[in-house]
C-alpha cells in the first residue's frame, strides 16, 4: 500500500514538472513569434548547406595545419 502511495506522488510530481515546462516553452515560443511580428526580422535558420561549407573550411584549415606541422617537424 505504501508503494502504491509512493509511486502515485512521483507521478502527480512528474507531470507537474512536464506541465511547467511545456507551459515555459510556450511562453519562449510566443516570445519569440511576438518579436518576429513586431521587428519583421527573419527566424534564426540554419541550412544544410552552411553546415556543410562549414565543415568544409574545418576539415581544410585542420589539414592544412597537420601538413605544414609535419614539414615542419
Amino acid at each position: 500500500m505504501e508503494l502504491k502511495r509512493i509511486l502515485r506522488q512521483y507521478a502527480f510530481t512528474l507531470v507537474v514538472i512536464m506541465c511547467i515546462g511545456l507551459l515555459l516553452s510556450g511562453f519562449a515560443t510566443v516570445r519569440e513569434k511576438t518579436r518576429y511580428n513586431m521587428d519583421m526580422t527573419p527566424y534564426e535558420t540554419v541550412e544544410i548547406t552552411d553546415i556543410g561549407k562549414k565543415i568544409s573550411e574545418f576539415v581544410k584549415n585542420f589539414l592544412t595545419y597537420s601538413l605544414n606541422s609535419a614539414n615542419i617537424v
